[in-house]
């Protein structure tokens, strides 16, 4: 059986997602952290099971979820012997109540994560209501014994509510919609009952254009909530699928067009009414096997758009202690070590293939920009070297959702009086991208110090970065260049700004082995040192990499051995 550490946690929030919290994992030998775990799953489960993406991405993301499916085969194996997941403090006496458990949401969440791997004859095992002949193999009965946990805590226990099961960030829903796609295929397919909510569902929770998914974002038009606002007051029969729907599309619609409903309320209608439609099944497979896409739309509830973040010192600066100069309420708050005011990003909701969209994923379960540990440690670096009263200025191309530039301005904004008007320029290709970035910059009133621009940067002409920054002036800056493959191509197209001076350091995108979408492959090192030679500018720059990325550092930067050696010695 496996062993716990059974301090339970001081407050509610920290019980339902277990922060501090671990147990061993016997397949592993090893020691899981319950938070760890829940960041895995947030970054990588849906994926799991997209059939929209390509089998090798898929396979990738398995890879990726090992320790989670680890701690999840050990929590089945050992835990269903019992026949309940749940015990008492002393780990000896069965006890079913959720109170008992030292983490139930996480534990649940990682036993049903670990159907998604089964094999096709398991899932179809599940489907029987045959209880005496599936549990003549053990690992059917675990996996059934999985089942009943997962059904007793959505639709049996009063302790823990939907809102809590979306607010402890564990997917559950989101593993329980990929479930049922295995079961039964795609739940969106437009069909003859109700096809304009079908249609209404699909558009939303499936985007299959950037058009589709950007209308996620804006909220829907007044007739399209009007519609749904029609359906979530139906009650046709004690079970009727258009109205738990529509709440939900009612809830999402409320909270996008930043209406005071709160999300709270419209989850406790749905669950009373799924009791309802629950009742008469079977078991909660034939729940999963529903052509309703209930579990896609709650989960579509847990990906929201505005997300906070954190906004930390460099993990160089967390290491050395640096103490640059800072407000007086800043100093406050880290005297009485209360918690910083977030940044806010707007991310994406939806990982359509062929775009980066499950970087929203990513920065939802981190809670922290997705910027470069290797930028973050360079510019740190460079800031205490510095100057105070500088004023320096950030140049991002392929800046994404504008993540480095909220970064800088963030950092730069606790160091009161320390830097003189500090600026960003974000250049992002994608369309989308841009407009969220923009936004993020106007929730966090930085619209003054960062500008995004939608356009492509290429290596000559109009859009070269020798003609857009044409304007920088003798300020000095820093770049990065994070794009398909182009890093080179771009810098080789910016001879004026390189021989300019004002340049501190570059950080730019180098995977080699990485394949790019159109076929092609970044440049191998040798490539970039022959550039440097016949430019030149080996002179002027020194050039290192490091973790899939490449260093530009300016020589005439007196600090460019502390640039380079911490940057390289510490993010190894």
């Amino acid at each position: 059986m496996a062993t716990f550490d059974w301090a339970l946690p001081a407050t509610r929030n920290d019980w339902l997602q277990c922060n501090g919290l671990s147990f061993y994992c016997p397949m592993t030998s090893r020691m899981r952290n319950w938070g760890d775990l829940r960041e895995n799953l947030q970054q990588h489960i849906r994926l799991l099971t997209d059939e929209a993406w390509p089998q090798e991405v898929r396979e990738a993301r398995q890879s990726l979820l090992r320790p989670s499916l680890a701690a999840g085969w050990s929590l089945t194996e050992h835990a269903a012997l019992t026949r309940t997941s749940y015990f008492s403090g002393e780990g000896s006496t069965a006890c079913h109540s959720l109170q008992c458990a030292q983490c139930p949401i996480g534990e649940v969440a990682l036993r049903t994560a670990v159907l998604l791997t089964s094999s096709k004859e398991i899932l179809e095992a599940l489907k029987t209501p045959d209880m005496p002949k599936a549990t003549r193999n053990l690992v059917l009965y675990s996996l059934w014994d999985t089942v009943g946990k997962v059904d007793s805590m959505l639709f049996l226990e009063d302790e823990i509510t939907w809102y809590d099961l979306l607010e402890s960030g564990w997917p559950i829903f989101g593993i329980l919609a990929s479930l049922g796609t295995l079961l039964t295929g795609s739940k969106f397919d437009v069909r003859d009952d109700f096809s304009e909510l079908r249609r209404d569902l699909a558009q939303l929770l499936r985007p299959q254009s950037s058009a589709e998914e950007v209308q996620s974002y804006l909220g829907p038009d007044q007739s399209s909530y009007q519609r749904w606002l029609v359906y979530a007051q139906q009650r046709r029969s004690q079970c009727f699928p258009p109205t738990v729907l529509g709440t939900l599309l009612v809830a999402d619609g409320a909270r996008s067009m930043a209406m005071p409903l709160p999300m709270e309320d419209f989850l406790r209608i749905v669950q009373s009414d799924m009791r309802g439609c629950r009742g008469p099944m079977d078991n909660l497979v034939e729940l999963l096997q529903w052509p309703w896409p209930l579990f896609e739309a709650v989960d579509w509830l847990q990906t929201p758009a505005m997300v906070h973040v954190r906004i930390q010192p460099s993990q160089l600066q967390q290491r050395f202690r640096w103490q640059p100069e800072m407000s007086t309420l800043k100093f406050c708050l880290q005297l009485c070590h209360v918690e910083e005011p977030p940044g806010k990003l707007v991310v994406p909701r939806y990982r359509r293939p062929g775009t980066y969209g499950f970087v929203g994923d990513n920065i939802r379960s981190t809670g922290r920009p997705h910027c470069s540990l290797v930028f973050q440690n360079a510019f740190d670096t460079l800031v205490e070297f510095l100057p105070q009263k500088t004023a320096i200025q950030v140049v991002d191309v392929g800046s994404m959702l504008g993540d480095c530039c909220l970064w800088t301005l963030k950092r730069l904004g606790d160091m009161s009086g320390a830097w003189r008007s500090p600026r960003c320029r974000a250049y992002e290709s994608d369309e989308l991208w841009a407009r969220l970035a923009l936004t993020s910059a106007e929730l966090n009133a930085l619209s003054h110090a960062m500008t995004v621009h939608h356009v492509m940067v290429s290596a000559r002409g109009q859009s070269s970065l020798d003609a857009l920054l044409s304007d920088l002036g003798d300020d000095p800056w820093v770049l990065k260049i994070h794009t398909d493959g182009s890093e080179l191509d771009l810098l080789q197209g910016a001879p004026r700004l390189l021989s300019a001076g004002r340049l501190q350091f570059a950080l730019l995108r180098m995977e080699s082995q990485l394949q790019l979408q159109d076929g092609r492959y970044r440049p191998p090192p040798s490539a970039w040192r022959a550039w440097m030679r016949s430019s030149g500018l080996h002179h002027h720059y020194e050039l290192r990499f490091c973790h899939h990325e490449a260093l530009l550092v300016a020589k005439r930067q007196w600090a460019t051995r502390a640039l380079l050696s911490r940057n390289l010695n510490f993010t190894r």
